[in-house]
């Protein structure tokens, strides 16, 4: 499951048992609180990329990932932390491509972040830039190799290939760097040789990447050095995933190739392969079938090889072939987790496995990650244990207050869908059984709180096409006919609203040119079992409503005065709409002034509106839409009202999270100790809580002012 630059596969399970903390635990561990934040239980995991263990503190491992940033663990890996809190708030600095730890220092990490290369000597709490370049850690290649090595011999001496720019390489720890090589690359893999560190291997894969305001393809290869990154040498037409020393005979390089061979070897540095595969299972595409192989890693005498379905093969010392290491399912340790090997039908365990690290003070204990965990191996590959209590890395669509039970609140995600609180944001239960995945937006009733209608894929994917209704506060969930609305296999629906007082009364927006026939607002007035048209006014034929599901807000809000507001992301109109005339007017003073990004409407309060337009700021309208007035000069990109205090507004963007109790006359900035600072998070009241959904690292829940 990927979705390469924007926000990617990150299937959602519950720590209730694995991290042996009760669901209502009443007090946060230490490596879940962040300032006045504490990080909810979800046991997410995600796409776990490298795990490095430090040499100079075995217990010391740090965690790359995908769009979930970077990790700490002080004890084995039992237990994690966020570490990318204290970079700056920028999206880049959520996906890591490279990890580097010093050998005589646990502290000292060197890290490839997709802004850069950023180092810190106090394990995380600071960190400076050293090396501005763009690397691809959430793109297509970002569970192969290395793309950040140093000198075995002197730590100062750093090589990185980020895309596209050729290998920078410095000899000073990153004071200074030349660059050299092959440029308009996508480097998957940098080597360094263990006996020799003038001699380096480069390989690149061709794939596109976003850079800018567009994709551009970069190209691949296989390259040498031989004078510590000076000059290269293509040696071969394919790069490689991973390139490994055999550790009982240096001469021979292991590498998994993204060809048929599958694994290889070569006995010239590289210039010639052959097939290395004796003992493999035959291939096979499936993600959770051996026969694909994504990880090598080497121990004191003896490499591992890692495919998928947590398939693991050693080779040791004089063998021609590879070993599957036995385990059972039994062995297989993942508590109530929701991915569980025993569950859905099919295992995530080791499902498309990325990485393989071994414990250099324990050759023993072995770590995997896979698109959804980790996990650790205390015993060389025959058990295995789930440890992910502390990484969170589920991307949230919607977060949504239930105005009946203050410690409710919903939550709509990527990939598993909805997810439910009962402990204020505490704790979330996902529930996927009756709701398919990527639920774009929930909608709640005031006047019927256990009403609740949302919006997602008719089938697993990542859009929304398809209306679910639940008259049980998200227990169970039934799907609408969708009665007279367009086709909608190849239309999107993103938003939807209901009536703060009628909970028959739904509105729903659709993609495409504005018509009756497909693109607007269509409203239903009988729980979203059939549709009608309520467009006129709206610019015929013009496309307005965002096809795509990522990032952008709710795009119409209902008042309980019938009035609505609609607006667009894509291309900054705004529109209100009055119920006498059943008609829409656009609002000229708002539209193409700026970005849309977020409509709420006051459900306590008839006719109030909230528009967060981003740079723009917040506006309200007090009138159904008709008047404006701008409440906040902060960039706003979400907005939340508390449906039972409609005086406490809350909005997030680039300056932060800002709090009202006095409905938008005056802002008190939140406290900064958020670890994923990003416009795009969602926010919600609970009761006396503000819970906040991440782009990549769950939710979290802080106490706010009555």
């Amino acid at each position: 499951m990927r979705k390469p630059i924007k926000f990617i596969s990150l299937l959602v399970g519950s720590l209730t048992l694995v991290s042996g903390l009760a669901q209502s635990a009443p007090a946060t561990p230490e490596h879940r609180r962040y300032g006045a934040w504490n990080s909810s239980v979800i046991g997410s995991g995600g796409y776990l990329q490298h795990a490095v263990f430090a040499p100079s503190n075995p217990a010391r491992i740090y965690l790359s990932s995908d769009v979930g940033g970077l990790f700490r663990s002080d004890d084995s890996g039992r237990t994690w932390r966020m570490l990318h809190g204290a970079l700056p708030a920028d999206a880049g600095n959520y996906s890591v491509r490279g990890v580097l730890v010093d050998p005589k220092n646990a502290d000292r990490v060197t890290v490839a972040f997709d802004t850069g290369v950023w180092r810190s000597d106090d394990a995380g709490k600071t960190w400076r830039r050293l090396l501005p370049a763009l690397f691809a850690g959430n793109g297509d290649h970002r569970s192969d190799g290395r793309v950040l090595v140093f000198s075995p011999r002197d730590t100062n001496t750093l090589h990185a290939a980020p895309l596209g720019t050729g290998v920078h390489t410095s000899t000073d720890g990153g004071k200074t760097w030349r660059v050299s090589g092959p440029t308009g690359l996508y480097p998957t893999d940098l080597y360094i040789d263990n006996r020799d560190p003038r001699r380096l291997w480069l390989s690149a894969r061709p794939a596109k990447h976003w850079v800018g305001p567009q994709h551009k393809s970069f190209g691949g290869g296989l390259f040498l050095s031989e004078d510590g990154g000076a000059n290269w040498q293509q040696i071969a037409a394919q790069g490689m995933r991973e390139i490994h020393q055999d550790p009982n005979d240096p001469s021979v390089l292991i590498a998994i190739t993204p060809g048929p061979e599958r694994v290889v070897r070569s006995t010239d540095l590289g210039r010639t392969w052959s097939k290395f595969d004796t003992g493999l299972a035959p291939a096979s595409k499936d993600v959770r079938k051996d026969g694909d192989y994504g990880a090598l890693a080497t121990g004191p005498d003896f490499t591992l090889l890692g495919g998928n379905g947590a398939s693991i093969y050693r080779l040791d010392r004089g063998a021609t072939a590879w070993t599957k290491i036995a385990w059972n399912k039994a062995d297989v340790h993942e508590g109530n987790w929701w991915g569980g090997l025993s569950k859905h039908g099919y295992p995530h365990f080791g499902s498309a496995l990325g990485w393989l690290a071994i414990d250099p003070s324990n050759p023993r204990h072995w770590l995997l990650t896979d698109w959804y965990a980790l996990y650790r191996s205390p015993d060389a590959g025959k058990s295995w244990h789930l440890s992910i209590d502390g990484i969170e890395m589920t991307v949230a669509h919607v977060i949504t207050q239930d105005p009946a039970h203050p410690n409710h609140v919903h939550l709509g995600v990527a990939d598993i869908g909805y997810m439910r609180s009962t402990d204020g944001g505490a704790t979330f239960q996902p529930n996927n059984q009756t709701i398919t995945n990527n639920i774009k937006h929930i909608a709640a009733c005031l006047g019927r709180p256990q009403r609740l209608y949302a919006v997602g894929p008719q089938t697993w994917h990542w859009h929304a096409n398809q209306v679910f209704m639940s008259d049980d506060g998200g227990t169970t969930w039934a799907r609408s006919p969708m009665t007279g609305l367009p086709n909608m296999k190849d239309a999107r629906c993103n938003t939807i609203a209901v009536h703060p007082r009628k909970p028959d009364e739904v509105w729903l927006v659709i993609d495409g040119p504005i018509s009756s026939q497909r693109g607007g607002t269509w409203k239903s007035t009988d729980g979203g079992n059939s549709w009608a048209w309520v467009g006129e006014g709206l610019p015929e034929g013009a496309r307005l409503f965002r096809t795509d599901i990522w990032v952008a807000g709710p795009e119409i809000a209902v008042s309980a005065d019938d009035s609505a507001v609609a607006g667009s992301d894509d291309t900054g109109r705004l529109f209100s709409f009055d119920p006498a005339a059943s008609r829409w007017t656009e609002i000229p003073a708002l539209s193409h002034t700026g970005g849309i990004n977020a409509v709420v409407a006051d459900a306590a309060t008839p006719g109030r509106f909230y528009v967060a337009r981003k740079e723009g700021g917040l506006w309200r309208s007090d009138d159904g839409g008709k008047a404006w007035t701008q409440v906040s000069t902060h960039t706003a990109w979400t907005v939340a009202v508390d449906a039972l205090n409609p005086r406490r507004v809350a909005l997030n963007g680039y300056d932060g999270i800002y709090l009202s109790l006095d409905a938008a006359k005056t802002w008190k900035r939140l406290d900064e100790g958020l670890p994923y600072r990003h416009p795009r998070n969602v926010i919600a009241f609970a009761g006396n809580r503000l819970v906040v959904g991440t782009g990549g690292n769950g939710a979290f829940w802080r106490e706010v002012a009555r």
